[in-house]
């Protein structure tokens, strides 16, 4: 089984403008509101493609209430512990010419220690050995930058395979508490290694700093470039195919869930990659945060090709 873990969730508010002008009044054609945070991404992409999870995590007050009833009218099973607080609600605005999304997210709900062990009581007691747990978004206020690592080295004790995407320190962190797999972002790792991530080669560096701090597979994205995997001794690197976008967020999370699935399976990394590749890009192209069907990636893996790089000296 695969577990999401959100410590943060959201009410994710979708607004599409005709042109976005900061400063000016913008006439909104269309909107949504959708149950969100990164797990919560990643167990709605899980679904559209076939694949059972579980999402867990932490929720409060009445849009935390709103947003597991959402989850449950998607079909989707939950474990969230209740907080004192409101689920945050995040906003993104989508300009209709450009394709590009600006996000106002919240710090979110005041968490604590006590509720964060809850929740691995309730995973714990869910765990078996060769389950996928996934650890992704931000932390909420409350919760030390390890949190995230805690819960890791927990589950491996456990006998399950973890997957991290956060940021920050607490990507650090999460990192040096050995994870299986690990999905940053080109802004996530510069900030990781302090070096410029602008192209693929450019990542491929930092990819691998980030996997030398103590993690088996980084699989990591540079948005409409592509993305490099780093597994065992070798390296690979994908461009992404020409598509239009609508929105692009959700899409590193769908590359998430590829990430768990593709543990999961044992696939190899030509086919891992090409299709978190696939999946990221089919959902950029999907109104707000709506996750891509599984036929809509088919059409594009195709179109994804791979190709094996040499390792950077020192790896």
């Amino acid at each position: 089984m695969i577990y999401t873990l959100t410590l943060n969730p959201a009410l994710d508010r979708t607004v599409t403008v005709p042109v976005f002008e900061p400063g000016e009044v913008n006439r909104i054609l269309k909107e949504q509101t959708t149950p969100g945070g990164k797990g919560v991404n990643v167990s709605r992409v899980l679904q559209r493609l076939g694949t059972e999870s579980v999402a867990m995590g932490l929720v409060a007050g009445m849009s935390g209430a709103q947003l597991l009833t959402s989850l449950s009218a998607l079909g989707l099973e939950t474990d969230f512990v209740p907080v004192a607080g409101e689920t945050r609600t995040n906003l993104k605005i989508v300009c209709q010419k450009t394709g590009e999304t600006t996000e106002l997210n919240s710090a979110g709900h005041l968490a604590n220690p006590a509720a964060l062990e809850q929740l691995w009581s309730r995973l714990e007691a869910r765990l078996a050995s060769g389950d996928i747990v996934v650890l992704s978004g931000s932390l909420p206020p409350g919760l030390a930058t390890d949190a995230y690592a805690l819960l890791a080295r927990r589950a491996r004790e456990k006998g399950a395979r973890v997957v991290a995407d956060t940021s920050d320190a607490a990507l650090r962190a999460v990192l040096e508490s050995g994870v299986d797999a690990a999905k940053p972002n080109g802004r996530e790792l510069a900030a990781l290694t302090g070096r410029p991530v602008r192209t693929l080669e450019e990542l491929l560096a930092a990819a691998a700093q980030c996997r030398a701090m103590g993690t088996e597979t980084v699989l990591a994205t540079l948005g409409e470039q592509g993305a490099v995997l780093l597994r065992g001794d070798g390296a690979w690197a994908a461009a992404s195919p020409p598509v239009m976008t609508r929105c692009t967020t959700g899409a590193g999370d769908a590359v998430t869930a590829v990430l768990a699935l593709g543990l999961a399976r044992g696939a190899s990394p030509e086919e891992l990659l090409a299709f978190a590749v696939a999946c990221g890009s089919a959902n950029v192209m999907t109104e707000g945060t709506e996750p891509a069907n599984g036929m809509e990636v088919s059409a594009l893996l195709s179109r994804v090709q791979t190709r094996r790089l040499a390792l950077p000296a020192g790896v």
